[in-house]
C-alpha cells in the first residue's frame, strides 16, 4: 500500500492523486490517501465516478459508491481513502480514475480529486510458460 497525505483546506492546490509504477500481472493493488479537513467545517468525502466498475473505494472501511451520501470528516479530523484495483493477468499498461468529490455539509462541491493509477504490468516470471503443439 502506498500513501500520500492530502489536506482538504481553502487554497488546496493538490488536486490530482496519480500513483505511477510497474506492478506485478495477476495481482492486485491498494492506493491509500490520507485525507485532513482543516477546514473549520465538517465534509463530506463521495465517490462521483470511475473509470471502471472495478475498482473498488472506502474510506476509513465505509465503502464509497457512485450516488451514494458517502463518509462525513469532521473538522481537524483525518481519514484513508483506499483504492483498490485488479491488475489483469499479461504483460501492458493499465489507467485506471476515481474521481473522490468533496462536499460542505449543504451539499455544495468544494473540490474534485481524479485519483489516477497508470501502471506498467510486468508478467509474472515464475509462471510455466505456454508450450505450443
Amino acid at each position: 500500500i502506498r500513501s500520500e497525505h492530502i489536506h482538504i483546506a481553502p487554497d488546496d492546490r493538490e488536486r490530482q492523486l496519480y500513483f505511477s509504477g510497474t506492478i506485478s500481472s495477476g495481482t492486485a493493488a491498494e492506493r491509500a490517501f490520507t485525507f485532513t479537513n482543516d477546514k473549520d467545517m465538517p465534509v463530506r468525502v463521495r465517490l462521483e465516478s470511475a473509470s471502471c466498475g472495478c475498482l473498488g473505494a472506502d474510506f476509513d472501511g465505509t465503502i464509497l459508491k457512485k450516488g451514494e451520501p458517502g463518509v462525513l470528516l469532521a473538522s481537524g479530523k483525518s481519514g484513508v481513502l483506499r483504492c483498490r484495483f485488479p491488475v489483469p493477468p499479461h504483460a501492458g499498461l493499465l489507467s485506471y480514475t476515481a474521481y473522490v468529490r468533496v462536499e460542505d455539509e449543504d451539499g455544495t462541491v468544494l473540490t474534485t480529486y481524479p485519483a489516477t493509477v497508470r501502471a506498467e504490468v510486468i508478467a509474472d516470471a515464475s509462471a510455466e510458460p505456454h508450450v505450443l503443439a
